[in-house]
């Protein structure tokens, strides 16, 4: 008779259920509403910003943002983000980021039922840091996420109804020093403290968990 090793049971609980990723913030997404564009390939204004805090301090590791592409291509460009964070102080952001990642790992890109507000597809994004920053709880920072596509269909970061928090925005190439500018409306996006994983990574990640373990230290980003 051949025998069979049985698979211990905590290794098919990881297996079968990715590890928790917690939502910290969050501006939802909304059908119909305004975008506007945040990618180096646009003509004019191109880079947009939010505002965001946390209640305490917290690591964040992934993002995910919503958007669409100009003229709703069958096929959109390729997606080349920059994520950059600022420290706002006196409710201005500063001018250059004081964290910035380039070419940003992208998990996945999916189409959803939203539309924009010329019938665009609006697409949900995963994006990866790589590693988890630490915010100081009680202190106002800024994101901004660019793209840099082919020319073909520019991105626009797409709105939410969230307040709270203030939408900026700014012309200029990626070396950009110029001031933000404050606009009407908000941006959807959320900060997580792990990235959103495609379903299978997802699976991959959480089964070789449990067979090594190991620690990462999240780096600090700003410490009052």
């Amino acid at each position: 008779m051949k025998l069979v090793t049985p698979v211990p049971a905590f290794l098919v609980a990881f297996a079968i259920a990715p590890a928790a990723v917690a939502q910290e913030f969050a501006q939802p997404v909304i059908n119909g509403g305004p975008a506007w564009a945040s990618d180096y390939a646009a003509g004019g204004v191109n880079q947009q910003l939010s505002t965001f805090s946390f209640a305490s301090t917290t690591d964040i590791q992934g993002i995910r943002v919503w958007g669409l592409y100009a003229g709703n291509p069958v096929t959109p460009s390729q997606d080349d983000f920059t994520v950059r964070f600022f420290e706002v102080t006196a409710g201005v952001p500063g001018t250059t980021p004081v964290q910035q990642f380039t070419g940003a790992t992208i998990l996945s890109r999916n189409p959803t039922a939203f539309l924009g507000a010329n019938n665009e597809t609006i697409y949900d994004i995963a994006i990866d840091l790589g590693f988890p920053l630490q915010f100081v709880g009680g202190q106002t920072y800024a994101l901004s996420v660019i793209n840099d596509t082919d020319g073909s269909g520019a991105w626009n970061w797409q709105s939410s109804n969230a307040t709270g928090t203030t939408r900026l925005d700014r012309t200029g190439d990626y070396l950009s020093t110029a001031a933000w500018d404050p606009q009407a409306g908000s941006l959807a996006f959320e900060l997580n403290t792990l990235p959103v994983p495609e379903p299978f990574a997802a699976l991959t990640a959480a089964f070789l968990g449990c067979l090594a373990i190991g620690s990462v230290r999240g780096r600090r980003l700003l410490k009052n």
